[in-house]
């Protein structure tokens, strides 16, 4: 009777023991910011530029295309590591507009970038020794 007592007693007690809770997983989700899709020019070497210049980058298939607000242009990315960029050669319709001054310069620009930042919503591409450029902030569509 003693045994049978012990072990009733002894399976209550184990019972109301509180058994441990799984531990729920926690997973950290990077947001990776990428430097594809569409772009409105912002300003030019920190001077603010208030025209309709966007460029939609692209990649993976390391290509661009866009306007550098009188022509349209386009021409391959050649990238060599995750901060490096650099435009290959820039191919543009050839209309004559007003004010050619911005897009000239833009064209320029893009020429000389070998470097580039993602910071949602902004991208910062800068020269070789790594002073700023072009700055564009992210745009839903090319209009």
């Amino acid at each position: 009777m003693r045994i049978v007592a012990f072990v009733l007693t002894l399976f209550i007690f184990t019972g109301c023991v509180n058994t441990p809770k799984p531990q729920k997983k926690v997973v950290y989700v990077y947001k990776r910011f990428t430097m594809s899709g569409w772009w409105k020019l912002v300003s030019i070497k920190g001077e603010n530029i208030d025209k309709n210049i966007k460029i939609f980058l692209n990649e993976k298939d390391k290509s661009f295309y866009g306007n550098d607000s009188c022509n349209n242009i386009l021409g391959v990315l050649k990238k060599s590591n995750k901060n490096d960029l650099v435009f290959g050669s820039i191919a543009s319709t050839m209309m004559a507009c007003e004010d050619m001054k911005t897009p000239m310069r833009y064209v320029k620009m893009l020429e000389q970038v070998q470097h580039y930042k993602v910071d949602d919503p902004y991208l910062y591409m800068y020269d070789n020794d790594k002073k700023g450029l072009l700055v564009f902030k992210k745009s839903k569509r090319k209009n």
